[in-house]
Parts: C-alpha cells; structure tokens; sequence
C-alpha cells in the first residue's frame, strides 16, 4: 500500500466470542488493534458494533481506519525463504 493510502480492519472486540466455528480467537480493543499497525500507520478513526447472529446473539466486534505513513518495504515478509 502506498502512503496515504487506508486500511479498513475489524475483528473480533474484548467482551465478543471466545471462538469462531470452534476455533479460539484473539480479542482486541481499538487501541490494541491500532497497535500492531503503529509503525507504518496513523489511526484515521475507530469504531465498533454488535453483529447480530443467525441464532439471535449478538457478537461484539472494533473496527480500525487507518492511513498509510511510511514508505518502508519489509524485505523479510516478501522473502521466499
């Protein structure tokens, strides 16, 4: 992505699913969300909401914006090694 550019990322929030489809699940607050991102990016704005479930439940979910800052390439992500 190039600088400037923007990230849109939800996940599952703190007090939402412990699992997903039997899986265990990590659970984020906004600021912790925000935070893996924090060296290449700047937070644009948070958020989150309640999805409504097909069996009634309501799961609670944070979503993050956030803008592009750096130009910086990891080299080892791209590597094939």
């Amino acid at each position: 992505m190039k600088p400037g550019g923007v990230a849109v990322i939800s996940t599952f929030a703190i007090g939402g699913p412990e699992a997903c489809s039997g899986l265990p699940i990590t659970q984020y607050s906004p600021e912790s969300l925000a935070a893996l991102f924090n060296e290449h990016f700047e937070v644009v704005t948070t958020g989150s909401h309640g999805h409504v479930t097909p069996w009634g439940s309501t799961q609670s979910f944070v979503t993050v914006v956030l803008r592009r800052t750096t130009d910086h390439v990891n080299q080892e992500v791209l590597s094939d090694d």
